[in-house]
């Protein structure tokens, strides 16, 4: 007789009458009738049957949903990070070699999870060029050794993904000290990271004008603006609707490639994040971020879990080779220390130590989380997330 074994990753699903026989037969064969017994009536009781026209032969149909996803990526590493940042927005830098290298590992990531060049349906950038090349050299590491699978055509440039416009401190170092003593420190983190808070506009005088569309400054909130009109223009109906595509809308990929402000709004309208929280969201460079999509709903699918900006849907994709590069925010007080372990994710928060300060506490946690991806190949790294994800890392990290 032929038969099906039809399963998903949470429960599988087998045919009752068929799939007891099958294991009866196995155990009796090693002399274990009882447990035989036993395992075939939890097996007729658990699994659940699924209706199909092809159940007489034993044949079953498994209900699968249709889940399109969206990647987003930060640009590499520019030349106006690092250590002496500046306010970029609509400067056109480009990406420094640590920034090359980043792209390319966030590609060599995505293909080792399975989302190779072929897969991509569409890819968006904004129209500076560190976003840009971000994007191709991510595909192309998508593609491996196959570069006839992908190309530069498939790549959409968009200026509403450009990053947030800073008006009349674009292009000035973050701690210049005639900034910091010209408008203060805290006037220059709420520009930063509120929504609403924005610098003066610059004029045509400045040596970093830009014509229009080019606004003259921007607030968080203006920025979240423009780049919704784009995901909803051009991002949404290229996952769900758009004809022509190689696969099929049920299992579109899409990856948008912008900058830190884009993404951060972005995730902020898709997350739903209260406004007081909108400041614990970080964006690292070139670490990809899951968001799947129902189609049938047209919403974000996966389960919302908890974070220190209120909660989220994304599923971050953090490898042996780009955590190292996080170790600094990583620190106690660190800006993804905070948005990583700032709450439980996977399981209830334990309880405070009586002795032990909260820094320290999370200094703590974050070498714990730090030491399962050490000195692992990226092949070991990959099993290991599949197998240990639930109880070892913070969910909302890692996707496998």
């Amino acid at each position: 007789d032929h038969f099906l074994l039809a399963s998903t990753p949470s429960r599988p699903v087998v045919a009752p009458r068929l799939g007891a026989w099958v294991i009866a037969t196995m155990l009796l064969n090693s002399r274990l009738a009882a447990a035989a017994e036993v395992g075939a009536a939890r097996l007729a009781g658990c699994r659940r049957r699924l209706p199909s026209s092809g159940e007489a032969t034993g044949v079953l149909a498994v209900q699968k949903r249709s889940v399109s996803k969206l990647i987003l990526i930060r640009h590499g590493q520019s030349i106006w990070n690092g250590k002496n940042t500046r306010f970029t927005g609509w400067c056109d830098v480009p990406l420094t070699v640590q920034g090359r290298v980043e792209a390319v590992a966030a590609g060599q990531l995505l293909r080792a999870r399975g989302f190779e060049a072929t897969k991509v349906d569409v890819a968006f950038s904004s129209e500076l060029q560190r976003a840009h090349e971000t994007c191709e050299l991510a595909l192309a590491s998508m593609a491996g050794p196959d570069q006839e699978s992908w190309c530069s055509d498939r790549i959409r440039r968009d200026s509403r993904l450009n990053e947030r416009h800073y008006g009349v401190v674009q292009g000035e170092f973050k701690d210049a000290d005639h900034v910091q003593e010209t408008y203060g420190a805290d006037t220059i983190r709420e520009w930063r990271r509120s929504m609403h808070a924005k610098p003066p506009p610059l004029d045509e005088s400045h040596p970093h004008f830009l014509p229009s569309p080019a606004p003259r400054t921007e607030s968080l909130a203006d920025c979240q603006r423009r780049t919704l009109d784009c995901f909803y223009d051009a991002i949404m109906p290229a996952l769900m609707d758009e004809e022509g595509l190689p696969t099929p809308a049920d299992e579109r990929v899409v990856i948008v490639v912008a900058h830190s402000n884009t993404i951060r709004s972005l995730m902020a309208y898709l997350d739903d994040v209260p406004e007081e929280l909108v400041p614990n969201l970080h964006v690292p460079n070139s670490v990809p971020i899951l968001y799947p999509f129902d189609r049938t709903t047209r919403k974000v699918a996966s389960t919302k879990l908890e974070s220190a900006a209120g909660g989220s849907h994304a599923r971050w994709m953090l490898s042996a080779q780009n955590h190292n590069r996080l170790r600094a925010a990583l620190k106690p007080g660190g800006s993804l220390a905070r948005a990583f372990f700032g709450t439980s994710l996977t399981r209830p928060a334990r309880p405070a130590h009586p002795t032990r300060p909260p820094n320290q506490q999370l200094a703590m946690r974050a070498r714990v989380e730090l030491a399962h991806y050490r000195n692992r190949s990226h092949t070991r790294l990959h099993t290991h997330t599949r197998t240990h994800s639930r109880t070892r890392s913070p969910g909302h990290c890692f996707v496998s």
